[in-house]
Order: C-alpha cells, then sequence, then structure tokens
C-alpha cells in the first residue's frame, strides 16, 4: 500500500485534485503488475534445477560407463580357463668348473699330434685329439684342485701305442715286464715343472688290440700317470 499513495503522490502532486476514480484503476494495475512479477519469479524459481540434481545424472552416467568397461573386462576372460600365473624363474645350473692353474705347454709338437713309426719300430704316437677328451683338458681336470692356483710347465704328456716287438732283445727298450703277456701296450708318460719341483709318471697297460677298448684303457693309464707324478712332488 505504501507503493500505491508513492505513485499518487508522483502522479498528482504539486497541487493537482487527486481523481479518486484513476486512483483505484492505477492501484489495480500496479498490483496486477506486482502479483504477476512474484508468480513469474516463484515459477522460475521451482523450475530451475538444484546443482545437486544437475550433477546426480552426470555421476550416474559415469559409474554406469565405468560399470560397462568392467563387464567387457570380465567377458575378455574367459572364466572356464582362468590365466595361471607366470612360472617363477627357474636358475639355470651352472656347469662345475675344476679350479684353475697356469699352464705353459712346453711340448713339442710332435708329441702333440698323431705319428706313426716305422713299422720295424712297432709304436705310434697318439696325438692329444685322437681319443676325445684330449689330454690336456683330460689334465686340467684331473689335476686341477690339486695345482690350483700354480703355474705348470708342461714338459710332457704323451700316449703311445705299442706293439709287442717279436724280437726279445727289443723289449727291453719299453722296460715293460712281462711283455709278452699282451700283443700291445698303452704307455702314458707325464711330466711337468711347479714350484722349481720335477713331477714325473709312466703308467703302462696291456691292450688286447679291440678298438672299442681303446678309449677306456687310454683314460686309465693317463689317470694313473697323473696321479703318479703328483704324488711325486714334495709336499
Amino acid at each position: 500500500m505504501a507503493a500505491l499513495f508513492i505513485y499518487a503522490a508522483l502522479m498528482y502532486g504539486g497541487g493537482r485534485r487527486i481523481d479518486r476514480l484513476a486512483l483505484a484503476v492505477h492501484a489495480t494495475a500496479v498490483a496486477v503488475i506486482i502479483v504477476l512479477t512474484g508468480f513469474l519469479i516463484a515459477k522460475y524459481d521451482s523450475s530451475a534445477p538444484a546443482p545437486a540434481a544437475t550433477a546426480a545424472p552426470r555421476v550416474a552416467t559415469a559409474v554406469e560407463e565405468a560399470r560397462k568397461w568392467l563387464d567387457e573386462q570380465r567377458r575378455a576372460l574367459d572364466p572356464r580357463k582362468p590365466v595361471p600365473p607366470p612360472p617363477p624363474p627357474v636358475a639355470k645350473p651352472q656347469p662345475k668348473r675344476s679350479p684353475a692353474f697356469e699352464l705353459v705347454d712346453l711340448r713339442p709338437a710332435k708329441e702333440k699330434r698323431d705319428y706313426d713309426a716305422l713299422e720295424s719300430e712297432g709304436f705310434q704316437i697318439l696325438g692329444d685329439g685322437s681319443l676325445p677328451p684330449d689330454r690336456v683338458s683330460v689334465f686340467r681336470q684331473h689335476a686341477g684342485a690339486r695345482l690350483a692356483g700354480k703355474q705348470v710347465h708342461l714338459q710332457k704328456l704323451m700316449t703311445l701305442y705299442v706293439r709287442t716287438p717279436t724280437d726279445t732283445r727289443q723289449e727291453e727298450i719299453w722296460h715293460i715286464p712281462r711283455m709278452r703277456s699282451a700283443p700291445y701296450w698303452i704307455i702314458c708318460e707325464v711330466a711337468w715343472m711347479v714350484d722349481g719341483q720335477a713331477a714325473r709318471g709312466r703308467v703302462t697297460r696291456a691292450f688286447g688290440g679291440v678298438a672299442a677298448d681303446l678309449p677306456r684303457v687310454h683314460r686309465e693309464a693317463l689317470l694313473a700317470a697323473i696321479d703318479q707324478a703328483i704324488a711325486s712332488l714334495v709336499r
């Protein structure tokens, strides 16, 4: 009502006479305007969504998309065939190595390779690789623990394949007691210097001439000769 009186004062102030009918018409119009304005404001406030109501659909949409992605990942894996965990790494066994020693090979070349003597002489030198594993590898492996950390000057590591001579006088050359008891013999001779000491070994083994037995007989003679030479060293 205060607004109506102010409006009337403005319209009919300044000494003008107030027309009651016009005042009523104008007051009614102003009231209608005020009522319409309030109605529109209230309608706008009720129709505008609250911030929380606006954010809710967005959150729901994001959750639904995440759920769909998880379902796709689950379907990608066959539930009937679960993926097993990867096996733990298996450590490969390291090959056993014999203790090393420094080897200086001073042998003449003739003793390292196969050599056929004259038929009349009745013997043959077997080279390093004629009966695998080669003699140097066998020497390193068999003597490694007992000569570890030393410098070995190898002077002889030789194998002879000897035929028993028909002349009894030649038997004395080979220094083999009862040599006629076997048709063939294997002789392994080894010699080296270590720490100023000389080590020597010589072993003979009877051989019947069967080729299949030669590697076994040779290895037995070689190992025995190496052991004999090591035993000769002064402790």
